[in-house]
C-alpha cells in the first residue's frame, strides 16, 4: 500500500475535523504502517498537552494520537512557523514525539508521500 500523509490544519475542538482525521488514520493503520501525521496552522494545537475540554463538554480524543506508536512506524511532523505563531517555543509540551520542520523541509517531507489527506 502507498505511503499516506494526514495533514491536520484545524483546531482540535469546534469542528470534528481533527477527530475524523485521527479515526481515519487509525483505521488505515491496520492496512499500512507507512503513515505520516503532519500538523500545520491551527492543527499544531492538536498535540498540545495543555488541552482542557471539560469546560466545553467535549471528549478529549487527542490522547489517542499516542496509539500510533503501537500500530505503525508513524511519524509526526510539526510546521515550525505555525508553532511559533501560536507562541509555542518548547517542544516537550506535546503528546507524542515530533519532528519539527521549517517550511521547506515540511513541504519536501509531505511531497515524499504518495497520498495526502487533509483534515
Amino acid at each position: 500500500m502507498n505511503n499516506i500523509a494526514f495533514v491536520f490544519s484545524h483546531l482540535p475542538y469546534g469542528t470534528s475535523n481533527g477527530q475524523e482525521g485521527l479515526n481515519a488514520a487509525l483505521a488505515l493503520s491496520s492496512f499500512t504502517n507507512k503513515i505520516g501525521l503532519f500538523f500545520i496552522n491551527d492543527g499544531v494545537l492538536q498535540l498540545s498537552k495543555q488541552q482542557n475540554s471539560k469546560n466545553i463538554f467535549f471528549y478529549k480524543y487527542t490522547h489517542a494520537f499516542r496509539i500510533f506508536s503501537i500500530y505503525c512506524e508513524k511519524k509526526c511532523y510539526l510546521h515550525l512557523e505555525s508553532v511559533n505563531k501560536r507562541g509555542i517555543f518548547f517542544f516537550d509540551d506535546f503528546l507524542v514525539n515530533i519532528e519539527v520542520l521549517n517550511t521547506l523541509s515540511f513541504k519536501k517531507k509531505l511531497n515524499s508521500f504518495n497520498c495526502i489527506v487533509n483534515f
